[in-house]
């Protein structure tokens, strides 16, 4: 079989190698290893049950603790999902300020050498134990799983408990950004993009003993009207090229129309924009809003950053245990088709209104995946250091012995 083929030419290839090498770089930040969860503060939101994983940083303050994860991206039947109306319910209707995040299924990369094969179970487990621990005990994990296994599209963490079933769940940050007039102009691309008109109640604003509840607007509230927003005629001028973007790199916004599921009766937004998340190619360049399910389709072999909240939710007063992208890099493409997946297909689970927001990592502090990957490939060898511990043997105690310092790792407690 030509897939499986691929996936064996990984380990030839020293893709395999470089994961492993990237992802023992940082040990204080791997999450397959147990000396990640050290130093750990569980932050407390104000007034609500929301906690945040957090360490201390530069200056004493608290900011929220990353975590470097790899895995291999997996099918939608996993679940998995890229689209424009993310994992909400089929028959939510997506305003301005809906939230709309996708979701990347990691699973076990295929073929891969032992040594990975126990990073990536290591990876689960520790999760695992952070539930536990923030739980109370196994017993209290176990009731939150139970309790949230049915609604696995509000973001559990892992298959955990499931013995043949290996899948770490990834959120992103929501896919679209709400763009007011005065930011548009300030944007030296805003005039070719969006078409203005004189500030003044929206057509909703009139209607007389109304309000917004959906999202959350004061009757009366000034802003600019719903035409302000639509997309300019090309009638006798140039065509708009809606993927020109309204800023640059991160700071970028792309029209609506990028998307190509994004159509129907389900899209009542005016004021919105498409993020740029920091995703990359393995030569390090942007991948687009568009190119997420192309880029990272199941089979794809993938680095992340990520961080570790807990959510309370007001409806449903249930424990979310979640992690949230920080930033995606590509190490090795797919040799799989791009899925195809029916617009608004929807996701399990169902939209929710947390208490409060997570900690949100600032840009420029993020974890660079580039500089690990960099340290990973001056390191040392690692065929040759398993070389060596095969014919040789390792020394009781020796740091060589990366598999029983890993197994120790795991019978520990934090």
């Amino acid at each position: 079989m030509a897939s499986l083929s691929y996936f064996r030419s990984r380990n030839d290839r020293g893709i395999y190698d470089m994961m492993i090498a990237a992802l023992d770089a940082d040990p204080a930040h791997s999450l397959g290893d147990a000396e990640s969860m050290k130093g750990v503060v569980l932050w407390k939101h104000q007034n609500s049950e929301t906690i945040d994983w957090c360490e201390y940083g530069d200056g004493g303050h608290l900011v929220p603790k990353q975590f470097v994860i790899g895995g291999e991206v997996g099918p939608g039947e996993e679940g998995t999902v890229w689209g424009a109306h993310g994992r909400l319910r089929a028959q939510d209707v997506v305003y301005d300020r809906t939230s709309v995040k996708n979701r990347v299924a990691l699973h076990m990369p295929t073929q891969a050498p032992q040594e990975l094969q126990d990073i990536f179970s290591d990876q689960e487990y520790n999760l695992g134990q952070q539930l536990i621990a923030a739980e109370g005990g196994q017993k209290k994990a176990e009731q939150v799983l139970e309790q949230t296994s049915a609604g696995r599209g509000g973001g559990t963490l892992t298959t955990w408990g499931e013995p043949y079933s290996h899948v770490i769940y990834l959120n992103t940050e929501p896919i679209y950004t709400r763009v007011t007039a005065d930011e548009s102009r300030d944007d030296r691309h805003g005039p070719s993009l969006l078409a203005y008109a004189s500030l003044g109640p929206s057509n909703r604003k009139r209607r007389a003993g109304q309000q917004d509840g959906i999202e959350g607007r004061v009757l009366g509230e000034s802003e600019p009207s719903e035409a302000a927003f639509s997309e300019p005629s090309s009638q006798g001028t140039d065509e708009v090229d809606l993927y020109q973007p309204m800023g640059e790199g991160l700071s970028a916004t792309y029209s609506l129309k990028v998307l190509p599921d994004h159509d129907g009766p389900l899209f009542q937004q005016r004021q919105a924009r498409v993020k740029q998340l920091p995703f990359y190619r393995a030569d390090g360049e942007l991948v687009k809003p568009w190119e997420h399910a192309e880029v990272f389709r199941p089979g794809t072999l993938v680095l992340a950053v990520v961080t570790l909240v807990d959510k309370a939710w007001l409806r449903d007063v249930l424990q979310i245990y979640q992690l949230q992208l920080v930033s995606m890099r590509e190490l090795d493409p797919s040799p799989f088709p791009i899925e195809t997946r029916p617009a608004n297909a929807g996701a399990s689970g169902g939209s929710r209104t947390a208490q409060s927001s997570p900690m949100k990592v600032a840009r420029g502090a993020e974890i660079d995946l580039s500089a690990l990957l960099a340290k990973a490939s001056t390191g040392p060898s690692r065929p040759e250091a398993v070389e060596q511990e095969i014919s040789e043997g390792p020394e009781p105690g020796s740091p060589t012995d990366v598999a029983a310092a890993r197994a120790k790792k795991k019978g520990k407690t934090w």
